[in-house]
């Protein structure tokens, strides 16, 4: 019999987490915890992901920043504090000019000015009467700097007729957080007028720079893939224990391109679902969703996987010759409940995991009556 503390306990904490060494599943991370303390093998095993994921956000384009609002890498990994700590931080700076060194004590002057870690934190002594700043965007510019992938966008830093500053600073706090410098344009002397008319342009999407030239098709589904498709090869799923597709980790548009570049078979993939199977398209939440489960079938290495593919594809698309208990039927239905109840609508992360569960069945000539991913469930892989 639970006592009723415990059921109460219980009823506060009903998300599952999961044993990555036994599979079991708690209640609580505090009764998780417990368990791995009297299992010393689990323990272990709990480390040595541990040890790999910081590892592999720590590498390569892992280190991207942002997803759903929120830092994509573990507080532990951040280079700015947190809002708090950050706007207290920007306080500080503003109010005490007594630690800046003397060599660093340099005006702005008009021109191209290289602006050290000591400059930036004495400029930033003028930012008083200037907007709040992004404390995320800050975070993102950070990273983007420890990565190597800064690059100035020939945007000024300026500065009022006064002397205060009014444009430039997550670029000036980026510099004082990573102790780095770099080389920017400096404007003076900015009416109200000019500085009211900053920042309102439209900002250029990854999908606006695969449309320069014409030379992508559909670019903004294209788009729209790659940043699924990145995210799926950077990140686990569930990211950071968010299972939604708006919370897949986002990057520079930078990376993105060249994603797009270094992998063709994405933007053929998004123009197959479209021309032939679309259909099966719009059952799958739109072409992006759909071009990235057709790359992640085109992966396999089982052999004559390409007709297998198509045949999928085609029984998706068509119902046709469908039988109850074959994967496909089983997935088709679910789909077509979903879009038709609001009550049964699916996430796109879901939607995906059980197109991936159903072409695996597909393959192996399992019989599948019905679909299930669970919420502590790892995001399926393409056999």
């Amino acid at each position: 019999m639970v006592r009723p503390e415990r059921r109460e306990a219980v009823r506060r904490d009903k998300t599952p987490y999961k044993c990555v060494g036994c599979k079991s599943t708690w209640v609580s991370q505090d009764a998780l915890n417990s368990h791995l303390e009297l299992v010393p093998a689990c323990a272990e095993v709990y480390r040595r992901k541990l040890a790999e994921a910081e590892a592999r956000m720590k590498t390569g384009d892992a280190d991207i920043k942002r997803f759903g609002g929120r830092p994509a890498i573990a507080t532990s990994d951040r280079i700015t504090p947190p809002p708090k700590g950050l706007k207290a931080e920007m306080v500080r700076l503003i109010d005490s000019r007594d630690d800046i060194a003397p060599e660093d004590r340099v005006m702005p002057c008009q021109g191209r000015m290289y602006v050290t870690p000591g400059i930036a934190r004495f400029w930033l002594g003028f930012n008083g009467s200037n907007v709040e700043p992004s404390y995320e965007r800050i975070e993102t510019y950070c990273q983007e700097m420890e990565a190597g992938r800064w690059v100035d966008s020939r945007t000024p830093i300026c500065f009022r007729e006064n002397g205060d500053l009014c444009n430039g600073q997550h670029r000036l706090l980026m510099h004082h957080y990573t102790d780095t410098g770099y080389e920017y344009q400096i404007e003076l002397n900015v009416t109200a007028e000019e500085e009211a008319s900053m920042d309102i342009g439209r900002k250029r999407t990854i999908a606006n720079f695969l449309s320069r030239g014409g030379q992508i098709e559909n670019h903004r589904n294209v788009a729209s893939a790659a940043t699924t498709l990145w995210a799926h090869d950077q990140f686990a799923i569930p990211f950071n224990g968010s299972r939604a597709f708006r919370t897949r980790p986002q990057t520079s548009q930078t990376v993105i391109v060249k994603f797009v570049a270094d992998h063709p078979e994405l933007e053929a993939a998004v123009r197959t679902v479209r021309n032939k199977y679309r259909p099966a398209a719009r059952l799958l939440k739109g072409d992006a969703p759909a071009g990235v489960l057709y790359v992640l079938m085109a992966r396999s290495r089982v052999p004559g996987i390409e007709r297998k593919i198509q045949e999928f594809w085609t029984l998706l698309s068509s119902g046709q010759m469908l039988q109850e208990g074959s994967p496909v039927y089983a997935l088709r239905e679910q789909l077509i409940n979903a879009a038709s109840n609001p009550k049964l609508k699916l996430d796109t992360i879901e939607v995906m995991a059980k197109t991936i569960k159903a072409f695996n069945d597909f393959v192996m000539n399992r019989k599948r009556k019905t679909l299930v991913w669970r919420k502590d469930e790892d995001f399926p892989r393409v056999i």
